[in-house]
């Protein structure tokens, strides 16, 4: 999950259109689900994925020299 269109998954994993589901999140961050039952961004497209489409498998791909995650980083 990357906001950097640079990134297409398709074209790594060799697939076709609307062989994946990609959801596109900034510095492959997944924030926790909260137990309040509101929706939760990335983690409630997880959860619909999942339960609803049937989704087995769920890959966080990033990619190397990523600015958000080294903006994330506390020294």
């Amino acid at each position: 999950m990357c906001a950097d269109s640079r990134v297409d998954p398709a074209a790594i994993f060799g697939c076709g259109p609307g062989e994946l589901y990609v959801v596109r999140n900034f510095a492959a961050i997944v924030p926790p689900s909260e137990p309040d039952g509101r929706y939760q961004g990335t983690s409630a497209v997880i959860e619909f994925a999942v339960s609803e489409l049937g989704v087995k498998r769920i890959v966080v791909l990033g990619h190397a020299q990523c600015s958000g995650v080294a903006g994330g980083r506390r020294e």
